[in-house]
């Protein structure tokens, strides 16, 4: 019985988070065309000044990921 209800309790909460996984793709993730380098080196500022100018593009958002090391540590391991 304990297993039973373990297993129904495990698979409700996987499928709500599934549910609510796929939510937020949909209405955060809605660009058509995600633009990233291949490896450590910057897409050109130039690139994004030209796609301005093609037609049908509603509008371009950049983001920006930076590591900073702060008291010799990577700013993702501060905890």
């Amino acid at each position: 019985m304990v297993a039973l209800s373990a297993s129904v309790g495990l698979g409700s909460m996987i499928g709500s988070f599934r549910h609510s996984l796929l939510w937020w793709m949909d209405t955060q993730l809605k660009g058509d065309l995600y633009v990233a380098p291949s490896s450590e080196a910057e897409v050109p500022e130039a690139c994004y000044q030209a796609m301005q100018h093609v037609e049908g593009i509603g509008g371009i958002d950049t983001y920006r990921n930076v590591q900073v090391i702060y008291r010799e540590c990577p700013s993702g391991s501060l905890g």
